[in-house]
């Protein structure tokens, strides 16, 4: 199938690469007292464990405090949550530490399940010890390597963002004897730039500690204990699965910027919302840690060549491509698919301009706030906002919650291409507009494991129509996100912008641009026929992927979800676009590209250097000849433009080499080998 979508990250080297912890995280706090009570919380936890695996299906792991044993007991695997509770790991440790006589004298319970990020496979899983104390933090640090080289008397030892989190906490409770604890609490989170929710616990002191910065986090207070999870959904449904029955006054988020403190012997619960506020915070007896974690895990990056030799047999035949015959109006060039030219050398794509909704014609603002108008009256989350980390995306969750004064709650789809440079924009987001985010992720490794045959099914045969398998993968997100609205029961907001339309992906496929009549169901089957047609001459397209690729063309092609696109309503003005995310919100560009799109997308810069390779143009193109429409940019302003942007971007090809693992050199040896459809 043809598909597009937004994803992103890039870290280039083992000495850049810090594991990001996009997750899911959860605990149980007991006074351990009602052995039947105990029964039902140790069904509570695998039950929180299995909600959150859609969080995270990376890594799981575990840190009980045994009151009774006077220890914090540790277990991490680079497992699903699923595959966590059933191995005999877990099993052994359950017998040793969650017993109903382990139970008896009270216990703190964190765990954890972990997207995969980069790439990098590390055995940092969490919970995240450090200095006597345990952490499972859900979210992102973006300044993580200034932050270290500041406070580098914390003795780094891991590749985590969350150990500096837990250091800077631990090293001030520690000089304070844990006076001015929120002081130190709101010191610490001032220093970060990005997304932190955290369960801490530790070995000398009497109280479990919650905190967030954007409000990813839940409690219940169920009189004999307390939970946490990062959403509620993973909460309420973990306590009605346990219970039968959930009173909802006793389930609530913790506000951005505040934080929770729970005495593990009273369970007494306080919040506090401001530095000045100061708790019994006292060092009590301490606690040994063991550390039950069997694997240490290390994974290079996949390919090893000299970055010189690569960067030696990429191709740029931008003397060939400025031959190339183009639109005398735009600059889509006649090796766009379908494209034709009039007599004065005007394209059909330009012709039919107004067909095709480029966003020459905004809808009244009116009409978007009679839809908007019933989301206003609901107290606290009253919206969705699809994150995919991208420009677009990120522009469009500023205008919900800056301009339209909506409080939104952002969600993201994680599968397995979106980037680090795409998390950390989330997170510069999420941090700064106070905005829970959502996440769910897929099976990261089978999803690149999908991605790697379908590549290199593309390699041996290939055929520009194939490529949009490549993005297949990510077609769920449809899916998810119909049913967070469904879940919610709210108004699904989008930001895509209409100047960005790819019909050349399709094309490719032979399947003409339906702008000019509306897409029937049998229309629909085109794109089914073409692959099937494909995998006759190409044995290597019939492999596992076939039925997630199945799935992408039911998700892509019949999910219907009823989103207000933002920029049907609101101009989308590229300047205005890129000053608001950079000035504001400190949002990060990509080193390789002077462009602001796609950089978090971590295929676009492999499937863009196939096709300006073999057509001569590439996604820059259809935008920048759209803008020219709109009177955003001249003709020749769009030409100097393109030809910086479809330059071949050696990092973010070799992140997505090394990410799906396929050999870079091969990977480019064929691409280049494809017929041009222009002359050199």
């Amino acid at each position: 199938m043809v598909f597009s979508g937004e994803s992103g990250c890039l870290n280039y080297g083992l000495k850049n690469i810090w594991i990001n912890n996009m997750c899911g995280i959860f605990g149980i706090v007991s006074k351990g007292l009602d052995n039947n009570l105990n029964a039902k919380l140790r069904g509570l936890l695998g039950h929180l464990f299995l909600y959150s695996e859609l969080r995270g299906m990376e890594a799981t792991g575990i840190a009980v405090k045994s009151q009774k044993h006077k220890k914090i007991a540790v277990l991490r695997k680079s497992v699903t949550a699923n595959k966590f509770l059933k191995s005999s790991e877990y099993s052994k440790f359950t017998r040793n530490f969650l017993g109903q006589s382990d139970l008896s004298a009270g216990y703190s319970i964190v765990g954890h399940t972990r997207i995969a990020t980069n790439g990098y496979i590390s055995s940092d899983n969490q919970p995240i010890e450090k200095n006597g104390t345990l952490c499972v933090h859900n979210g992102i640090i973006c300044n993580i390597e200034p932050l270290w080289d500041k406070h580098k008397d914390l003795d780094r030892k891991q590749v985590i963002d969350t150990e500096l989190l837990v250091g800077l906490i631990r090293e001030n409770l520690n000089k304070n004897n844990g006076n001015n604890v929120g002081s130190i609490l709101y010191q610490a989170y001032g220093e970060l730039e990005g997304t932190a929710s955290v369960g801490l616990v530790f070995d000398s002191f009497g109280s479990v500690i919650l905190g967030t910065n954007c409000g990813s986090l839940y409690y219940y207070i169920g009189g004999s204990f307390i939970a946490f999870a990062s959403e509620e959904y993973i909460l309420s449904n973990a306590i009605v699965k346990t219970f039968g029955a959930l009173k909802d006054e006793v389930l609530n988020q913790l506000a951005p910027t505040t934080f929770a403190f729970i005495e593990e012997k009273s369970l007494k619960f306080s919040l506090i919302s401001n530095p000045e506020i100061r708790l019994d915070f006292t060092v009590h007896e301490k606690f040994s840690i063991e550390d039950k974690t069997l694997e240490k895990v290390s994974t290079p990056l996949f390919n090893t060549q000299p970055e010189s030799k690569i960067r030696a047999i990429l191709e740029n035949n931008i003397g060939s491509v400025r031959k190339i015959r183009r639109c005398t109006k735009c600059i889509l060039p006649e090796t766009y698919p379908f494209i034709n030219f009039d007599s004065d050398g005007v394209c059909n794509y330009c012709r039919d301009a107004k067909k095709r909704r480029t966003g020459l014609a905004l809808l009244s603002m009116d009409e978007l706030e009679k839809q908007l108008e019933p989301m206003r009256r609901i107290k606290g989350t009253n919206c969705i906002m699809m994150l995919s980390g991208g420009r677009d995306s990120c522009y469009g969750l500023h205008i919900v919650k800056k301009e339209l004064g909506l409080n939104p709650v952002a969600f993201s789809y994680d599968w397995g291409m979106l980037t680090d440079l795409g998390r950390r924009n989330q997170a510069r987001m999420c941090e700064k507009l106070g905005v829970e985010h959502i996440i769910v992720s897929a099976d990261i490794k089978k999803k690149r494991g999908n991605v790697r045959l379908n590549v290199e099914a593309f390699l041996a045969k290939p055929h520009l129509g194939t490529i949009g398998l490549f993005m297949a993968g990510d077609k769920a997100y449809h899916h998810f996100a119909k049913q967070m609205r469904d879940r919610f029961k709210l108004l699904l907001i989008g930001g895509g912008c209409p100047l960005e339309q790819t019909y050349f992906k399709e094309g490719f496929s032979g399947i003409e641009p339906y702008f000019t009549r509306k897409r029937t169901l049998w229309d629909r089957l085109d794109i089914v026929k073409f692959f099937a047609k494909q995998a006759m001459f190409n044995r290597k397209l019939l492999n596992a992927s076939i039925p997630d690729n199945l799935l992408a063309y039911k998700h892509y092609y019949m999910t219907v979800l009823d989103v207000i696109s933002l920029f049907m309503y609101f101009p989308w003005e590229e300047k205005q676009v890129n000053n608001t995310l950079i000035n504001q919100y400190n949002w990060e560009l990509s080193p390789d590209t002077p462009t602001s799109w796609r950089i978090g997308d971590g295929t676009a810069a492999f499937y863009n250097y196939i096709y300006y390779t073999v057509a001569g143009f590439t996604e820059n193109d259809c935008l920048r000849s759209n803008q020219i429409l709109v009177g955003a940019l001249t003709r020749e302003e769009a030409l100097k433009l393109v030809e910086k942007e479809n330059a071949p971007r050696y990092e973010s090809l070799k992140w997505y080499c090394d990410t799906i693992e396929v050999n870079l050199e091969y990977a480019i040896n064929q691409i280049n080998k494809i017929p041009k459809l222009y002359e050199l």
